[in-house]
């Protein structure tokens, strides 16, 4: 648990000062670690072509320094590359085209959602909901699990979780983002904030679900070892995902 603590307080430290750098110190650290989590996955589901991942680095690249438009035809064309790659395999490997297709996929695209949120949301600190969310359903599920726990949520997926826990992880998270919202934030809409932290509350623990699901069938305990104590960036990052997704489909009723 000390171990826990002291890498989270670091990460926050590391976060804070990204953000005060700026917008290209911004993009530059979403990039390392959308390949990082990138790499994670392909190492879970053990697909990864020759070479694949210099031109997986490059796409990456060049779709966080560009606008919406250029970074989904870069998207497509690393698609296509993809299958080219597949191609050269002895037949046609269809499998690893899709693992490949599907992790850079996964990973790429909710993290270039979260690089826009914090660069382009018109109001200030909006997108600090989507960490709060995600992270305060986390935290806030393991405590009241451990606590209240006693009807498993998905005992072979994850025998830890319970309904307990997730109940708790979701109020909890609501209370958490309407006190930041009447606090930071300019004009909110209160209904559409109760609303969106409740589903993205529910939404996050199915992605973490999703992740712990794909590392059982594989046989992994962490994607990796980004934070010490806390596993890999899909370990940390799987609820930031889904969070991201459903703040997209919220914004324009939030503020």
């Amino acid at each position: 648990m000390q171990t826990r603590i002291i890498s989270g307080v670091l990460a926050l430290i590391a976060f804070i000062a990204v953000l005060y750098l700026g917008p290209v110190a911004i993009r530059v650290a979403l990039t390392l670690l959308t390949l990082l989590g990138i790499y994670e996955m392909k190492r879970m589901i053990g697909n990864n072509f020759n070479l694949d991942f210099i031109v997986t680095a490059l796409i990456v690249a060049l779709t966080f320094f560009t606008v919406l438009d250029q970074a989904l035809a870069l998207l497509f064309l690393y698609f296509v590359f993809s299958l080219l790659m597949s191609m050269l395999q002895k037949g046609v490997d269809y499998r690893g085209f899709v693992g490949n297709v599907f992790s850079t996929a996964y990973v790429g695209i909710p993290m270039f959602l979260l690089m826009r949120a914090i660069l382009f949301t018109p109001v200030p600190y909006a997108y600090l909901l989507i960490f709060i969310i995600a992270w305060g359903t986390d935290t806030i599920a393991y405590f009241a699990g451990s606590y209240f726990g006693s009807r498993p949520m998905a005992p072979i997926t994850s025998p830890k979780k319970t309904w307990e826990g997730a109940i708790g992880g979701t109020i909890g998270a609501l209370l958490i983002a309407l006190l930041v919202g009447v606090i930071l934030i300019d004009g909110i809409n209160l209904l559409a904030l109760v609303v969106f932290s409740i589903v993205g509350s529910i939404v996050a623990q199915l992605g973490d679900l999703a992740i712990s699901h794909l590392k059982r069938t594989t046989e992994i305990k962490d994607s990796g070892v980004f934070l010490p104590g806390h596993g890999g960036l899909l370990d940390r990052f799987d609820s930031v995902f889904a969070v991201t997704a459903v703040y997209y489909l919220f914004v324009l009723w939030l503020f």
